[in-house]
């Protein structure tokens, strides 16, 4: 389960994101919202968890960047510094990868009656905001996986920020070949130079 970093976090349940008093969503999601397509030119994923890569930190080690979460139109919501979550504006620019949960899996958990799978994920989103706009961030121990994985239990699949990481990282699928690219050449080319460097010296005694 994701980890409580105050006292008055609750325990994620569908109730329990009421009471963050999530935004109206602009337009009413309903059940074919499930099926809306990615729209990789606008930088849209539905019920998707998203990722880039951060300068340095993620050339020196590929497997780790900066993460948000789509509500069920596609904008992204990501928790960027202190008391700050931005939707529709990804802090590291363009999104590498994603990982986008099926209506099979939305559909699995019990619902209270008249809400939408759709509906549902809007609000636990919304929730995982408004909590995390009360919180001061930290890069170890209140994060973007924080805030995603909040989302995610919120919406009723408890989800640590561990295993947020692991969903991206072993099940996301790169957007495009150039997000793959762009991911791991900055670390192949500092392996190149340590290797160069270290041979070099090794061949200078």
């Amino acid at each position: 389960m994701a980890q409580s970093h105050d006292s008055g976090h609750p325990n994620g349940s569908y109730r329990d994101a009421q009471r963050y008093a999530p935004r109206a969503p602009t337009q009413i999601p309903t059940n074919e919202d499930l099926a809306l397509a990615d729209d990789h030119y606008n930088q849209r994923y539905p019920f998707s968890i998203v990722w880039g890569p951060l300068p340095i930190i993620t050339w020196i080690f590929p497997c780790i960047g900066h993460m948000g979460i789509a509500d069920s139109q596609g904008f992204v919501h990501d928790f960027q510094s202190a008391y700050n979550v931005v939707t529709d504006n990804f802090m590291t620019g363009p999104i590498f990868k994603t990982y986008r949960f099926t209506p099979q899996q939305l559909s699995a958990r019990p619902l209270p009656a008249g809400t939408t799978p759709a509906q549902a994920w809007d609000r636990a989103v919304s929730a995982s905001d408004r909590h995390y706009e009360q919180t001061v961030h930290s890069i170890c121990s209140n994060n973007c996986h924080h805030h995603t994985a909040s989302a995610l239990t919120f919406y009723g699949r408890s989800t640590s920020m561990l295993q947020a990481w692991a969903l991206i990282s072993f099940r996301g699928r790169y957007t495009s070949w150039g997000a793959l690219l762009c991911t791991y050449i900055p670390f192949l080319i500092l392996v190149a130079l340590g290797l160069g460097l270290g041979l070099g010296l090794g061949t200078g005694r």
